[in-house]
């Protein structure tokens, strides 16, 4: 593979099956990718579960906000094909142990002191090498950190915006072992700076993941920058990076 990118199934299989299921996990890692990202909230009765939203709208037929759901209220709604909604020990248990998981920190539900709970039930089932979390709240990070695990920190549109100095302050805060940026930052900042960005930490040893790509032209953008691709359509990018 081209600089021996790594390929992770966003939500799964994203593009063809119901995302963050087991399905789409299970399609993504027979299409060939290295590793899957998925996303976790938690419930009302303090169980993890595997869904991007703080809310179950966008998945399913009903409406309902996460954190005022008990787990099994949400192991009732259909997200897609009769596929239910996971719990986090539930994928864990479910993914060979050899693939990469990102494990994306959900703001709008957890807290700080979820993460201990959180890394144990990773560390019970997950080889730190095989592992990144990761999280726009960057406050989420500093424990995994503390405790060897490594750490992508995820940057949106609301720290873009803060601007160049601020992201390196950021980053020199955290030392994440990735960067985790968004393809559409190309759309908002000259690319030149981006890369310049993106050639200083690699002279710090810093990896760069891309998220979400999904097209030759964005891949053509980041494909000799990227150590990890993150994508909605395991398959296309797989034979890009051949």
């Amino acid at each position: 593979m081209s600089r021996n990118i790594k390929v992770l199934g966003h939500r799964g299989y994203r593009a063809k099956y119901p995302e963050n299921t087991l399905l789409a996990f299970g399609q993504a890692l027979e299409a060939g990718a290295h590793g899957i990202e998925c996303d976790v909230q938690k419930t009302k009765d303090g169980y993890f579960i595997v869904i991007h939203d703080d809310t179950i709208d966008s998945v399913s037929d009903q409406s309902g906000r996460v954190a005022d759901m008990t787990l099994a209220d949400l192991k009732k709604v259909d997200v897609g094909g009769g596929q239910r909604i996971p719990e986090l020990e539930e994928l864990l248990k479910f993914l060979p142990t050899d693939r990469l998981i990102n494990i994306e920190l959900k703001e709008e539900t957890l807290t700080t002191d979820d993460c201990p709970l959180i890394f144990d039930m990773l560390l019970k089932h997950l080889d730190r090498k095989n592992l990144m979390v990761s999280s726009f709240e960057h406050t989420l990070l500093p424990y995994f950190k503390e405790h060897q695990v490594t750490i992508g920190m995820l940057l949106g549109e609301k720290h873009i915006g803060l601007g160049f100095a601020n992201i390196i302050g950021r980053i020199i805060k955290i030392k994440p072992e990735s960067l985790n940026l968004p393809v559409d930052i190309f759309k908002h900042i000259n690319k030149y700076v981006v890369y310049l960005m993106i050639w200083l930490l690699k002279a710090f040893n810093k990896k760069i993941t891309f998220w979400t790509v999904n097209t030759d032209k964005q891949f053509d953008l980041i494909a000799g920058v990227s150590d990890v691709i993150i994508t909605d359509d395991v398959s296309l990018i797989l034979k890009m990076t051949k």
